[in-house]
């Protein structure tokens, strides 16, 4: 019995150092999506704050969000790239076309991201001027 439990120990002892300690302990999220909330695929909005939102994933400890104008086949600019803990975040783009995507990470995997396509619209109101009276 005491054979069978140090081969044990040994055979854990030797996976920690083939693998690496986080490769045992994480959970692997390399093929697991999120699934998007707000904002809708497609949407135009004149509001410049927008908050991204996804459902949380089993096993990931956080999330890396993307924007980029006005696409990903054309990158013109890289808005934003950021790795968030929880399942949302909130950011002011100025108007135009956008796409978005989130993918869920830990310190040993990263997911596969879900993408969207949002349009930030000029807010008329705010630029017209003040009657007088």
């Amino acid at each position: 019995m005491r054979v069978v439990r140090i081969i044990t120990g040994m055979s854990l002892l030797t996976l920690f150092f083939v693998m690496g300690c986080r490769d045992v302990f994480e959970k692997d999220i390399s093929e697991k999506e999120v699934v998007l909330v707000a904002p809708a695929d497609s949407v135009e909005t004149t509001r410049a704050t927008l908050t991204f939102a996804w459902e949380e994933r089993d096993g990931a400890t956080g999330y890396r969000l993307v924007v980029v104008s006005p696409s990903f086949d054309r990158i013109e600019l890289y808005v934003l790239d950021t790795l968030v803990e929880g399942n949302q975040y909130a950011y002011t783009l100025e108007p135009g076309r956008y796409e978005w995507g989130v993918r869920p990470e830990n310190s040993a995997y990263e997911g596969i991201y879900r993408w969207r396509v949002l349009t930030v619209l000029e807010n008329m109101e705010e630029q017209q001027p003040e009657e007088l009276p």
